[in-house]
């Protein structure tokens, strides 16, 4: 702990005192102080004097410079402050007293130099609460409240669950180090109906295992227990013996405070609310500080003692990570003073091994921890913000997970849904309560959400307030629709910039004996191609569970097998579902199994799970930064057969994937046995005489070794669902190089990143898909954005961006855009601008030849048309184009086709006023020609929940392409009862001037008959169904007043 790591340091200091200044240097910085010493004064020397007398010199200063420090020094004991790492050379110092600041050469900005601090004498002033703000867990909490009883705060309340009969409640505060505990203090809650504690035992711990009772109190006075024998711990344990009732004739407790007591120094009095940092490169913090006796006593004063690693500024305390290393930075108010250590690390290239975990599914033990750090788990995927016993454990899990070298996802109690109703100003204040803080690596937003495009919002908010940060966002199966869609989508929205995995779940292992469903490798290989296409990592859940009816528990050799394939696939975090055994009320899934049983002890899937974890921990260090680039099945099922041209050959069946260094270009090749029944051996000959096998490695086991060749071939020995991992020469490559050729569109095998997306069809991949007919659409926003990286720095000079196609050509095509490019993606550089763009007149944008790996066409004006402020556009296409390249075709708008059944809106996009797109409720399903209500399957549209009146006008309009002849519409309702009121159909030919050509007021039909309109034969271009007035609804409620529509028909 933080103090502990400032004592250790005290020991190895001299503390020196000149004048008013204290300076802190090791003896190591002492003769560099001296070294420089001399270079100041050889710089004034002539340049031709004899070596001999720079050296007479160089040693007369060091003496004279020892001399005068010596004088200067006052000896303070060895357990003195001192910072524990290097400081200032004295020429740096004396030009820092001076001036009392100094120039940051990494920010260019002022901060206090460490010289001019003055640290306060350390002394001790009493006994203080030393659980001030530390991690609590009890064994029975109401609504989350555990917390606080450390938050220093009279007016808030712990309150336990309540007990028909008497219950031992035991409470557990965690100090986070060792402190000489001399007593506690308890502060009676004022919660209403609440028993009071009367007697209880208190135990102390080292190590939170074995307690030792040091005092068994049947009363309090006056809140206060002072201890005969002062006692170290860590933990400090209350176990109840005695409990009054509540009036409820309930056991049942509350206490506003919990204090354990501990005599302090001043050097322990001032409670950063950050007690130590973890830090990346550019990563900044500021937070408060208090004090456990009293109040600061004056400003408060900040500094670091290296600022090349860290600076902080001198009043203000904004801290900024610079570059690797460690560091502390003092904190002092001129009585007390404090001492925050800091690890600046840049995240190097690893596989993620974590577990899916359920805080509140059985109790979180040391044990626990144990079996996860025994088990190779990193991180901690924690999903649930309260535990078993209702404990709020965000603190409790962060401290654990820090203490067991692992790194832990918080579960916020703002979570999942909520997160959608957080203002950005209120995620970032989440957010900053966590960063920087040892053991946090993320944070939990929501877990497969059928539309997860409504979070990017969220997801860039929190990376934008910690860059650092791995928000929790797991992508649902394939379960119909556009998947490659539903899952570039994602991407697009976040920022291939701002997301940090791509993750979903598919467990294969149904309930058929050795079966394994054959989706898996579709899933893997789509991931796969996102991944590579956008450039962002990918991950996946594991099956480590069974579920009665759905899935068996598999085997050590199937849960192998699924991860090797996940290696193959060139997946980075790997993460198993499930850690606890899930509970089984008699109502829901019922789990079989998970990697621990409901009690937290060890389930027959463990070893399994650990040695596949170790599997991936030896492969992680060549891996990690590597891109799957090609894979291959051998026997042809399930995937590509090898090229005939491939650099190795062989028969039998094995998953064969290329993987590729992203740094280096290193190659690796990865083989996996399909069988996870049994061993084989994969027999493999060269083809061609490229590839040197002298030259190839085999580094499965973590150690590079020679393959034993046989003649022209050699053999893998692959155990039952196991892989097997080669290393090719450096700079040799298994598949051909792809040049920028004239003509082709750099675009081509590119992903695009969007301010927004419409996700309703009109997905982003379709922007550069080759295929100028589907069309891209933003969601509602005044301006917006598209950006492409190119992966590596290209030369074009043409950008084509089409119009959308279909029944809207060119109708909702940007008004103003321009265009900018930039090598590294930071520093943009506008090439071209267009403003009141005529679509009509539109072509292809000619540029001066230039290069760029980035490329960002701004949409800078979006005009308003049928109620929508939305930007759709068909293709774009980058080129360097040589005068070979076609000219840009603009589309021509189509004339709607009706289908068989006479119906002209099946498949159509359809336009809405507002709406909900969650838990199956989308616009699509409005003419997907699915008629009746299905939960889960098919539902509908679904308007903007929340309305507290029905009196509110929702539309869902079409646009029908080249005028058209109509006279009926046909409307089915969502449900049986709570359709709309007041309704009616308008037509229009331009989209700006409407006719309502039916309408009713008063449709009180509780029914889920279908709604017929007809009306006399009309042409349109454009027709939309309005609804003005709500059917039943619940105003009190979350969800208020709504429409839900199941399906509309149009006819001619």
């Amino acid at each position: 702990m933080f103090i502990e790591l400032w004592n250790n340091r005290r020991q190895s200091m001299i503390r020196c005192r000149v004048g008013h200044v204290f300076c802190f240097m090791t003896m190591s910085r002492f003769d560099v102080a001296c070294h420089n010493s001399f270079k100041i004064r050889s710089q004034k020397m002539e340049k031709d004097k004899h070596n001999l007398l720079r050296h007479l010199l160089l040693v007369t200063s060091c003496l004279l410079l020892l001399v005068s420090i010596l004088s200067a020094c006052t000896c303070k004991k060895a357990d003195d402050v001192a910072t524990g790492s290097e400081s200032n050379s004295l020429d740096e110092t004396a030009a820092d007293t001076a001036t009392g600041t100094k120039e940051n050469t990494e920010t260019g900005t002022e901060t206090e130099s460490d010289a001019t601090l003055e640290l306060p004498e350390e002394r001790s002033i009493g006994s203080a609460n030393v659980a001030l703000g530390c991690p609590v867990i009890t064994n029975g909490c109401k609504d989350g409240s555990n917390q606080n009883l450390t938050d220093g705060k009279s007016n808030t309340n712990y309150v336990s669950d309540e007990h028909e009969d008497f219950y031992s409640f035991e409470i557990v505060v965690d100090l986070t180090r060792s402190y000489p505990v001399n007593g506690i203090r308890l502060q009676n809650g004022n919660a209403k109906k609440v028993g009071k504690l009367t007697g209880f035992i208190l135990s102390v711990s080292a190590d939170g295992r074995t307690y030792n009772e040091v005092a068994d109190q049947s009363a309090l006075k006056d809140g206060q227990l002072l201890l005969d024998v002062v006692t170290d711990a860590r933990y400090v344990k209350i176990t109840a013996t005695e409990v009054t009732k509540r009036s409820s004739d309930k056991y049942a407790i509350s206490l506003s405070e919990m204090e354990v007591l501990s005599e302090i120094t001043t050097y322990d009095n001032l409670l950063p609310q950050k007690r130590a940092l973890a830090m990346q490169p550019g990563a900044t913090d500021r937070f408060a500080v208090r004090c456990r006796l009293g109040t600061p006593a004056d400003t408060l004063q900040w500094i670091s003692d290296r600022p090349e690693v860290v600076s902080v500024e001198r009043t203000t305390g904004e801290i900024t990570a610079h570059a690797d290393g460690t560091a502390t930075i003092y904190v002092s108010d001129g009585i007390n003073c404090t001492a925050i250590p800091v690890t600046v690390a840049t995240p190097k290239p690893a596989y993620t091994i974590s577990t899916f975990y359920l805080a509140n599914h059985a109790p979180n033990t040391l044990e626990v921890f144990d079996y996860l750090k025994e088990c190779g788990i990193t991180f901690i995927e924690n999903c649930r913000p309260y535990d078993y016993y209702g404990n709020l454990t965000t603190e409790y899990l962060r401290v654990m997970a820090n203490d067991y070298g692992l790194t832990l996802s918080v579960a916020d109690p703002v979570k999942e849904d909520a997160w959608l109703s957080t203002t950005e100003g209120e995620i970032t204040a989440i957010v900053n309560r966590y960063k920087n803080l040892p053991g946090i690596g993320g944070i939990y937003l929501r877990d497969e959400p059928s539309q997860p495009n409504v979070f990017a919002p969220i997801y860039k908010a929190v990376v934008a307030a910690d860059p650092a940060s791995n928000p929790h966002l797991n992508l649902l199966p394939n379960v119909g629709g556009n998947y490659y869609g539903y899952v570039s989508d994602w991407v697009a929205t976040v920022g291939s910039q701002n997301l940090k995995c791509l993750s979903y779940d598919m467990y294969p292992f149904g309930t058929s004996r050795n079966s394994i469903n054959n989706a898996v490798y579709d899933h893997l290989d789509l991931y796969r191609r996102v991944g590579n296409t956008w450039g962002v990592n990918t991950g996946y859940y594991m099956q480590a569970m069974g579920i009665n009816g759905a899935y068996r528990v598999p085997n050590d050799n199937e849960m192998m097998y699924y991860a090797s394939l996940g290696v193959a696939y060139g997946l980075k975090e790997f993460k198993w579902f499930v850690w606890f055994t899930p509970p089984y009320s008699g109502a829901g899934e019922h789990f079989i199994t998970g990697i621990l049983d409901s009690e937290g002890k060890k389930s027959a899937l463990f070893d399994g799970v650990t040695a596949v974890d170790q599997m991936l921990s030896t492969l992680s260090p060549y891996l990690a930064n590597t891109d799957s680039v090609a894979v291959y099945h051998t026997d042809g099922k399930n995937g590509s057969k090898l090229p005939a041209d491939f650099c190795l050959n062989t028969t039998g069946s094995y998953v064969v994937s290329v993987m590729r260094d992203r740094t280096d270009g290193q190659e690796y090749l990865v083989v996996v046995n399909k069988s996870f029944r049994k061993e084989m051996t994969a027999d493999f000959t060269v083809v061609g005489n490229s590839l040197d096998l002298s030259a190839v490695m085999d580094i499965t086991s973590g150690t590079p070794t020679a393959l034993k060749k046989n003649g022209n071939g050699f053999s893998l020995s692959l155990k039952a669902g196991g892989l097997a991992v080669l290393q090719f020469p450096q700079g040799y490559s298994a598949l051909p190089a792809a040049d920028q050729k004239d003509g082709k569109n750099l675009l081509q095998d590119c992903g695009a990143s969007v301010s927004s997306s419409a996700g309703d069809g009109r997905y982003a991949y379709m922007l550069n898909d080759g295929d100028r007919t589907t069309n891209f659409a933003t969601a509602q926003e005044q301006t917006g954005w598209i950006l492409y990286d190119l992966h590596t720095v290209c030369t074009f000079n043409r950008v084509d961006i089409y119009p959308a196609s279909g029944q809207t050509v060119g109708f909702f095509f940007p008004k103003a855009l321009s265009v900018w490019i930039s090598e590294d993606g930071k520093e943009f550089k506008k090439v071209a601008s267009y403003a009141d763009i005529d679509v009509y007149k539109w072509g292809s944008i000619r540029l001066d030849t230039a290069k760029a790996r980035y490329i960002r066409i701004d949409i800078d004006d979006i005009e308003e048309k049928l109620g929508q402020t939305i930007v759709e556009i068909g293709e774009i296409e980058v080129y360097l184009d040589n005068g070979k390249v076609p000219a840009m075709v603009l589309p021509e708008e189509k004339e709607l086709k009706p289908a068989d059944n006479g119906n002209l809106l099946l498949g159509q996009t359809p336009y809405v006023s507002s709406s909900y797109e969650e838990y199956g409720w989308t616009k699509n399903q409005l003419t997907d020609g699915c008629i009746g209500m299905n939960v889960g399957v098919h539902q509908g549209w679904c308007s903007m929940i929340g309305s507290k009146t029905r009196d509110i006008t929702e539309w869902v309009m079409f646009a029908l392409g080249k005028p058209i002849t109509i006279s009926k519409m046909v409307v089915y309702p969502s449900y049986d009862s709570e359709f709309v009121e007041d309704y009616h159909v308008e037509v229009s030919l331009d989209g700006l001037t409407w006719t309502t050509v039916w309408s009713i007021t008063g449709d009180n039909k509780d029914n889920g008959d279908p709604r017929v309109m007809t009306f006399d034969p009309v042409e349109a271009r454009y027709v939309r169904f309005v609804v003005t007035k709500m059917g039943n609804g619940n105003p009190a409620s979350a969800i208020g007043y709504k429409v839900q529509i199941g399906e509309i028909e149009l006819y001619q």
